[in-house]
């Protein structure tokens, strides 16, 4: 069979692409796109139901909006909504060193920034895209974690900035709201409409109406679920440690169940079942994590050639612990 010359060098970048992930990356990546493919086709279905072709650009139109509008806040902004407050590098220039290297390592030309969120319990969160992120770090990871634990949470949202998850996962989160707001208008309408023509509108309209919504809310919380096993996956090969991620997760969990006995006295967390989760379970996450290969252990400050704005490392936990920014 002829092949045009051009078409050559993207078939064999392609075949180096296939070649270079593996069977559980690809099944992470096609089952993303399953979901948010199955979020588009939910959002077209209601808006066709409820107005036909006009229901469908007013769903697009609003869609474009909510994507156009939202980034403009800026990460600076959206954190700010969580309380969270910037944390210059002079203050904490050896956890900048460590973000700046994983940037490097993953690609990002731009360092994300580090902000400081008045939580007790290890958490982070991450907002913004390649050119502009910023990371939040709650108290109590800035706290508890040791070196090499803090690195795998940095890793783990380097690693969200890097592969786009957070654009993703906006997307996923205005399809839900514009379904969310087209079947509720589709409802009201179809109601008045029922009570008026005595039950001339099809109850199945109703009920699917009814049910859009939660659908578009488990598809969200499944691609949600699979961006986070991703990100844990991409962290451990940025890293070559995936145990020091693990021992974050499981300190996480750790003190949400000591705040959960404090708060209900003394009884157990409640779980919610998988499906309705918006991150999996940390014990399948760390299970996930020990199956990956280990390249280096230990303290990441230690080996290698300082990077800028590093201090030699600490022993023990609260290596990082800092003044209220």
């Amino acid at each position: 069979m002829f092949i045009p010359g051009p078409v050559c060098p993207i078939l064999c970048w392609m075949g180096r692409a296939v070649n270079s992930l593996n069977a559980d990356r690809w099944r992470l990546i096609i089952h993303a796109v399953v979901l948010m493919a199955g979020m588009v086709v939910v959002l077209a279905s209601v808006a066709w139901l409820v107005a036909g072709p006009a229901g469908l650009l007013a769903a697009a139109v609003a869609a474009f909006m909510m994507l156009g509008f939202t980034p403009r806040l800026g990460p600076t902004a959206l954190l700010r909504m969580h309380g969270a407050v910037p944390i210059p590098p002079a203050q904490l220039p050896r956890l900048y060193g460590m973000v700046q290297a994983l940037a490097r390592d993953a690609g990002l030309e731009h360092v994300p920034r580090l902000a400081w969120m008045p939580a007790p319990g290890v958490n982070a969160i991450s907002v913004g895209d390649r050119d502009d992120a910023v990371i939040s770090l709650s108290d109590g990871a800035l706290r508890q974690l040791t070196p090499r634990q803090m690195q795998g949470i940095l890793a783990h949202e380097v690693a969200h900035i890097a592969t786009g998850d957070l654009r993703l996962m906006l997307l996923a989160e205005v399809l839900g709201r514009v379904t969310g707001t087209v079947a509720w208008v589709g409802l009201v309408l179809g109601g008045i409409a029922f009570i008026l023509s005595g039950g001339g509108v099809p109850v199945w309209l109703l009920l699917v109406l009814a049910g859009a919504p939660a659908l578009a809310t488990l598809l969200g919380a499944a691609l949600s679920r699979n961006r986070e096993f991703s990100a844990d996956r991409s962290a451990a090969a940025l890293t070559g440690d995936p145990e020091g991620l693990a021992q974050a997760l499981v300190i996480s969990q750790e003190d949400e169940d000591r705040l959960v006995r404090r708060l209900m006295g003394g009884a157990q967390r409640f779980m919610l079942p998988g499906i309705l989760r918006s991150h999996p379970a940390v014990e399948e996450r760390v299970a996930h994590l020990r199956r990956l290969p280990v390249r280096r252990q230990g303290d990441p400050a230690a080996p290698g050639p300082p990077l800028p704005g590093r201090r030699p490392p600490e022993s023990g936990r609260a290596s990082f612990r800092a003044r209220r920014p």
